[in-house]
């Protein structure tokens, strides 16, 4: 009987140990962490505790929290502006708001991230508010912003004058070829009219993807208007475009019968030409066999619950 009672008092003061030891933990992540911590009793709104960092942030005294209710301090107005606002803290368990905005104590307005978490302490409920000043945040994600329009701006200007500068040399290989196409036709051998009938078609489409360089680099703001496409012709286009790669690689290509559809169709060349491209560099070891089908949104959800697609190798489907 006394080996019983000696083993309770070992786990009572080992519990009481842990949690003395687990108080001081928190203590000190309390008073330590670099977010802002409001602990409110969670049936009266009371601040029964503030941590440094919190102090320091908004820079108003310790004593300006203690005792008060939350709705009774002004710099929390956009959180909680009076006591039945307050009961959205009180019935839930956890709440975020990812940008608020709070005044300082003097007078600047920094931008936090406000989580509360509802949970006991003893036989008493509290709300425990951790406040993240993401005001830095923001302003570099608005730099990051900025720099990427600029980014963008740059690349629109780089188009104007790339399409401006090689629409001339372009244009005089494209005449000499067809020149060539002319005066030599019948004169060379077979060898020679196919090698400058390939020359002539390459010219030709260089000149319509440098025309169509400016819309691409520009789908965001003013694109081409859309209009009524053969996909089959556009898959086409796009193969022309990647003759060499499907001869180099032996590339075997096939497609379902495809769709004609509302669209732009430069944008819609390049984008066949890209996927077949892609499955084409990232191939394993074999043969690389590409075929591109197409369904309506409506037999995806039939067929799968929702809209998927897979590109697989060596057999890749588009």
């Amino acid at each position: 009987m006394k080996a019983v009672i000696r083993n309770q008092d070992t786990m009572r003061k080992r519990a009481e140990e842990a949690l003395s030891t687990s108080g001081i933990w928190y203590r000190r992540l309390f008073e330590t962490t670099k977010d802002g911590i409001l602990i409110l009793d969670a049936e009266t709104g009371m601040i029964v505790d503030v941590n440094p960092f919190l102090v320091e942030m908004l820079g108003f005294s310790h004593e300006q929290f203690m005792g008060k209710r939350i709705w009774e301090l002004g710099f929390f107005k956009d959180i909680v502006k009076n006591k039945a606002n307050f009961l959205e803290l009180q019935q839930k368990e956890y709440i975020r708001y990812e940008d608020l905005p709070l005044e300082t104590a003097d007078g600047r307005r920094i931008d936090v991230e406000f989580i509360s978490n509802t949970y006991r302490v003893g036989h008493q409920k509290v709300i425990q508010c951790n406040i993240r000043d993401i005001t830095e945040r923001k302003q570099a994600l608005k730099k990051t912003m900025a720099d990427l329009e600029r980014s963008n701006k740059d690349l629109e200007q780089f188009a104007y004058v790339a399409s401006h500068d090689l629409q001339e040399p372009l244009r005089m290989v494209a005449s000499y070829t067809q020149l060539l196409a002319k005066r030599y036709q019948d004169k060379l051998d077979a060898d020679a009219n196919e090698f400058i009938g390939y020359a002539v078609d390459g010219a030709n489409r260089m000149q319509k993807m440098i025309n169509d360089l400016l819309l691409y680099s520009r789908v965001g703001t003013r694109g081409k208007l859309f209009v009524t496409v053969d996909c089959t012709a556009i898959l086409s286009q796009a193969l022309t475009n990647l003759k060499m790669a499907i001869e180099e690689t032996g590339a075997v290509i096939t497609h379902d019968p495809l769709p004609t559809m509302t669209g732009d169709e430069s944008q819609l060349v390049q984008l066949f030409q890209n996927l077949i491209d892609n499955a084409i560099k990232f191939r394993g070891k074999e043969t690389p066999h590409i075929h591109i089908s197409c369904k309506s949104i409506e037999e995806w959800e039939v067929q799968n619950g929702e809209l998927k697609s897979e590109i697989r190798n060596p057999k890749s489907e588009i």
